[in-house]
């Protein structure tokens, strides 16, 4: 599917360099699929946490990390439409 792939936004997989691992275009997909009505900076905020890295930290524990947020939810801060802060798990 991808051996050929066509880099950038529109591209094949939505990557704009081979070195970003996460499909950002699937996730967000799949995070308004699995998470439906909530405003567009809640999603943004969701894969902002997911695909951000520490330099300082070790391979190993940020793939730990990342594998916990996978399996037990984020939790996503937003304004509503009345202005007010929420916390959501996603």
């Amino acid at each position: 599917y991808a051996m050929h792939e066509v880099l950038g936004k529109e591209g094949t997989l939505g990557r704009e360099s081979e070195t970003e691992m996460v499909l950002t275009r699937y996730l967000g997909e799949k995070l308004m699929a699995f998470n439906p009505g909530l405003p567009m900076e809640a999603y943004q905020d969701a894969i902002r946490t997911l695909t951000a890295t520490s330099s300082s930290a070790a391979t190993l524990a940020t793939n730990r990390e990342k594998d916990t947020l996978h399996k037990n939810g984020l939790e996503v801060t937003y304004r509503n439409a009345k202005g007010e802060h929420l916390k959501i798990w996603s």
